[in-house]
């Protein structure tokens, strides 16, 4: 399981590094989700929000990894 956040606003990190991570990791089998937020470099834009968004996806995921 893997979650990315990051921002396409970001002039310091690649957005598409981001985007190519996300791509890479898929066809390798894993279980990957990109949150996106408004800003550029930092955690911007309700990061807590974000972080639950992101914890309540990874817990979901392996509930049904576990399951399988």
């Amino acid at each position: 399981l893997v979650l990315l956040d990051h921002s396409p606003d970001d002039t310091t990190c690649r957005f598409a590094d981001a985007e190519k991570a996300e791509a890479d990791l898929g066809k390798a089998g894993a279980q990957v989700k990109l949150l996106t937020y408004k800003g550029g470099h930092g955690w911007k834009d309700m990061p807590f929000q974000r972080m639950k968004q992101g914890l309540d996806w990874l817990e979901e995921a392996r509930s049904k990894s576990k399951a399988r």
